[in-house]
C-alpha cells in the first residue's frame, strides 16, 4: 500500500525439547518456545526505536 516502508526484518526462531511424548509435553515446549521469540521480539523492537 501506499506510504509503507519496511524499516526491518529478522527470522526468529527457538526449538524446546518436549519433556514427555504426549500433548501435554509438547503443548509446554511450545509454550516456552513462543515466550523465548516474545522477548527476542520485544528486545529487538527496542532496539529498532518502535
Amino acid at each position: 500500500a501506499a506510504g509503507e516502508t519496511l524499516l526491518g526484518q529478522r527470522v526468529f526462531i527457538a526449538q524446546r525439547p518436549a519433556a514427555s511424548a504426549d500433548a501435554a509435553g509438547g503443548t509446554r515446549a511450545l509454550a516456552a518456545a513462543t515466550g523465548q521469540v516474545a522477548q527476542e521480539l520485544a528486545q529487538w523492537l527496542e532496539q529498532m526505536g518502535r
